[in-house]
């Protein structure tokens, strides 16, 4: 985001329970970052730091690294504070942090996909949706998906929104061949001991010419399950995003 010559980008939003991090980098040719602080309802031992340099960019053109991280008194995560930059001059910029993950979400490849995924199931074969591991630990609920959907939220554990409660693994003893039309998993395959039967049940539940659309961590461990996953999509399906 560009602002009167100061140039500031976050890198990194991340929540864990109530945990909050949040980085980025800071430029501005005479001005150099002397503080951050976040202002937020329900904030608890708030710690922001300001370093020299940013991994990845240019040593010698100014950048610094900000971050923010504290506790929050509800488990959600503060899309709507805002993130107050203070200079050496001693100028303020305040930003909303929304503002921030937005710009940051229109450069993520993975954003571009999600965008992507739902504007294919918006169309009219797409009614019946898997949300795979939908427990709502993030309290986003489900308002990524569209009136007409008909949501079956999937998880191990009961909680309130989750529909059916079982072992992904098993899949098809909980829904017939070719139930769904499309598949939403996110933040699951890493917490799966066998991704490869989740690929072989997830393809028995998903009808022929089905989308689905799985996120999971780079750090996840080995990447082959997650690729034969693909693989075996392209051969069910004849198609993938």
């Amino acid at each position: 985001m560009h602002q009167n010559g100061y140039s500031i980008m976050l890198d990194v939003s991340s929540k864990f329970f109530f945990y909050i991090f949040i980085r980025g980098w800071y430029q501005h040719a005479g001005d150099k970052l002397e503080a951050v602080q976040l202002k937020a309802d329900g904030v608890r031992l708030p710690r922001a730091d300001v370093k020299p340099g940013y991994p990845g960019l240019p040593a010698d053109e100014g950048f610094q690294e900000w971050n923010v991280q504290c506790l929050m008194d509800e488990e959600i995560f503060p899309s709507a504070s805002e993130i107050t930059f203070v200079t050496r001059s001693g100028r303020e910029v305040v930003l909303k942090l929304a503002d921030l993950v937005v710009e940051r979400e229109m450069l993520n490849s993975s954003a571009k996909l999600d965008t992507r995924f739902f504007e294919e199931i918006a169309r009219e074969p797409f009614k019946r949706v898997l949300d795979l591991g939908g427990r709502d630990r993030s309290k986003r609920g489900l308002s990524y998906f569209l009136d007409r959907h008909e949501v079956t939220v999937f998880d191990i554990h009961p909680a309130p929104g989750v529909d059916v409660v079982g072992d992904a693994h098993e899949l098809s003893s909980h829904f017939p061949d070719g139930h769904f039309d499309a598949v939403h998993c996110r933040s699951v395959l890493e917490h799966i001991a066998m991704p490869w039967k989740l690929a072989i049940e997830v393809a028995r539940v998903l009808r022929p010419g089905g989308v689905g659309i799985f996120h999971t961590h780079q750090t996840g461990g080995d990447a082959r399950p997650a690729l034969g996953l693909l693989a075996l999509f392209r051969q069910r399906l004849g198609r993938s995003l």
